[in-house]
C-alpha cells in the first residue's frame, strides 16, 4: 500500500517543516513491524516541493499516476498547496492530516483534518494567558504566506471575549535582520503577550531581540511554530504552544507512549516536536480508516472507511473527529496546550483538550 507526502522541506520553511519527515517514516517503520495496515505493508513516498505550487503538483500527480499512491498523508505544503487541491479533489483522493492551514481540509469531502483548524489555535492560547491576568494582547505574523495572518484571524474576536485588549498588530518577515521595531511597538503599547506567527528560528531572534531593549512579553505560537530546542532559549520560559494533536512530550497512555517509543527506536537523533505529533497522528488516522481494505487497498476503500469514524480521538491522539460520506467533516474548536517552563516543556492539562 503506497501512500504520499509532500511538504515545503527546503526554502524559508524548511528547518521548520522538515522534521514532519522523519515523524512519517517513523510511523511507517513502526505500522510495518506491527502487521502494518490490514495485512498491508506501509510505502511512504515523500516529496520535498520546496514553496513551488507547479512542482507541488507534478510530485502529486507523478504520486498518484506512476508511484499508485492511495492517499496523501500529512501533507506540509503551507506555501504551495493550492497546486494539488483540484487534482486531489478530481481523482477522488483522500487527503489524510496534515499543517491544516488551509480551509480546503474543512470544505472538500475528501480531506480528513486529524485536528482541529490553524485558525483555531491562537485564540485558545491567547485566552489562557487573558485568564492568567495579561490582559493586554499584541500579535506579529509573517508575510510570507497569507496563512500567516489567517492564523491570527480569529484573535481579535478571542482577545475580546476573553476580556483582554488587542493593543499591536504587525507583519514581519522572516528574513529580517532584527525585530526591534516590533519590540519597541509592542513594548510601547503595554503588550503583556505577543502571538508570533513566525518561524522557530524568527521567534527565537524576536524574543533575543525584544530582551535586549529590556522588554520581555509573554510569548505564544502555534503548533508548527515551535520546534523542541526552543525550551533552551531563557528568553521563551513561559511561551505557551496551542497544538491541534496530542503534547509531544506525552507518554502518559498507551497510544501515545507507543509513539515516544517509536521515536526513540526508529529515529533516536531527533527529538519529537509538534511535526512528528501531527505525522503520527494522521498515520494513525489512516490506520483507523484502513480497517476493512481488502487485498488490493484502494482510496475508494480508504475514504469509505475513514467517513465511518465518528467521535473518534485515536485513542486520544486528538480531539474528536466525524467524517461523513459526500460532506465535510466535523471537529470540535479544541486544542491540547504545552508551555516551556523552567527550561522544560510541560503539558500542563495533560492530554485534555481546551475548547473555544
Amino acid at each position: 500500500m503506497v501512500v504520499g507526502n509532500v511538504g515545503d522541506y527546503s526554502g524559508v520553511l524548511g528547518a521548520l517543516l522538515g522534521p514532519a519527515q522523519g515523524g512519517l517514516e517513523v510511523w511507517a517503520k513502526y505500522t510495518n513491524a506491527h502487521g502494518g495496515l490490514n495485512g498491508h505493508p506501509v510505502q511512504v513516498i515523500i516529496a520535498d516541493s520546496g514553496g513551488d505550487p507547479s512542482l507541488d503538483q507534478t510530485d502529486v500527480e507523478q504520486m498518484v499516476q506512476q508511484d499508485h499512491a492511495i492517499a496523501m498523508v500529512g501533507d506540509m505544503d503551507i506555501l504551495d498547496t493550492t497546486g494539488n487541491q483540484q487534482y486531489l479533489i478530481s481523482r477522488g483522493i483522500p487527503v489524510v492530516g496534515g499543517d491544516l492551514a488551509g480551509n480546503i481540509y474543512f470544505t472538500s469531502p475528501n480531506y480528513f483534518p486529524e485536528g482541529a483548524s490553524f485558525t483555531t489555535l491562537a485564540p485558545v492560547g491567547i485566552t489562557a494567558a487573558i485568564r492568567e491576568g495579561k490582559k493586554n494582547v499584541g500579535m506579529v505574523y509573517c508575510v510570507e504566506t497569507p496563512f500567516c495572518e489567517a492564523g491570527v484571524s480569529g484573535l481579535p474576536a478571542a482577545v475580546a471575549s476573553a476580556g483582554g485588549r488587542l493593543t499591536y498588530d504587525a507583519a514581519a518577515s522572516l528574513t529580517s535582520p532584527s525585530f526591534t521595531s516590533q519590540c519597541l511597538g509592542a513594548q510601547s503599547e503595554g503588550v503583556q503577550v505577543l502571538e508570533l506567527l513566525l518561524d522557530a528560528a524568527s521567534i527565537t531572534r524576536f524574543a533575543e531581540d525584544c530582551a535586549a531593549q529590556g522588554y520581555n512579553p509573554l510569548y505564544e505560537t502555534v503548533s508548527l511554530g515551535a520546534v523542541p530546542s526552543l525550551d533552551s532559549v531563557p528568553q521563551l520560559n513561559g511561551l505557551i504552544l496551542p497544538t491541534s494533536t496530542f503534547p509531544f512530550v506525552s507518554g502518559s497512555s498507551p497510544a501515545t507512549s507507543a509513539f515516544q517509543t517509536a521515536m526513540s527506536d526508529y529515529d533516536p537523533s531527533q527529538p519529537a516536536g509538534p511535526a512528528a505529533s501531527i505525522e503520527w497522528t494522521s498515520g494513525q488516522l489512516v490506520a483507523a480508516g484502513a480497517g476493512q481494505m481488502g487485498p488490493t487497498p484502494s482510496s475508494a476503500e480508504l475514504t469509505a472507511g475513514l467517513d465511518a469514524l465518528k467521535n473518534n480521538t485515536l485513542n486520544g491522539l486528538t480531539v474528536p473527529l466525524t467524517f461523513h460520506a459526500g460532506s465535510t467533516a466535523t471537529v470540535p474548536n479544541c486544542v491540547f496546550l504545552q508551555e516551556i517552563r523552567d527550561g522544560t516543556w510541560i503539558a500542563p492539562n495533560g492530554l485534555s483538550a481546551v475548547c473555544t
